[in-house]
C-alpha cells in the first residue's frame, strides 16, 4: 500500500547529490545517489551547491515491469536545455531492506526542505 510511510521519492539535494529513495513502512532506503553539482557541502551551514537564479527541471518516471519489479528514473533539465537521465534504479524486492516493490497507485507531490523556490509547472501523467 502506498501512503505517507510507503513511497518512492527522487530529487536534487542542496549538497549537490541527486537521489532516489524508498520509504517502506517508515524506514528509508537509499536506492541510488550521484553527485551532480561540484563543491563541498558542510551540514548545518548555510551553503547550497545548487545553481542560484536558474531554472532546473526534474522529471521522475516509475514503471512497474512485467516481472513485478519497479524501475525508477530521475531526469534533469538545466536552463531549458535537453533532458538528461541522471539516475536509474530497479526495486526488485530483495535489495533495499528486502521490502516488496511499491506497485499500488497513490498520491504524488512536491517537497522542498529549507529553501524558498518557485515552481513553473507541475504535471502528472500515465505513460
Amino acid at each position: 500500500e502506498q501512503d505517507g510511510d510507503t513511497l518512492y521519492y527522487a530529487g536534487q539535494r542542496v549538497d549537490g547529490n541527486a537521489i532516489i529513495k524508498k520509504k517502506y513502512k517508515g524506514t528509508y532506503y537509499t536506492m541510488a545517489e550521484q553527485k551532480q553539482f561540484a563543491g563541498t557541502y558542510i551540514s548545518g551551514e548555510r551553503n547550497n551547491l545548487l545553481p542560484h537564479n536558474a531554472w532546473m527541471g526534474l522529471r521522475v518516471e516509475t514503471d512497474t515491469l512485467k516481472n513485478g519489479e519497479v524501475a525508477i528514473r530521475l531526469y534533469m533539465q538545466q536552463d531549458g536545455g535537453e533532458w538528461e537521465k541522471i539516475l536509474e534504479t530497479i526495486d526488485d524486492g530483495v535489495r533495499f531492506g528486502k521490502t516488496p516493490p511499491i506497485t499500488n497507485a497513490g498520491l504524488v507531490g512536491i517537497r522542498t526542505d529549507f529553501m524558498d523556490i518557485s515552481f513553473d509547472a507541475f504535471h502528472v501523467a500515465a505513460l
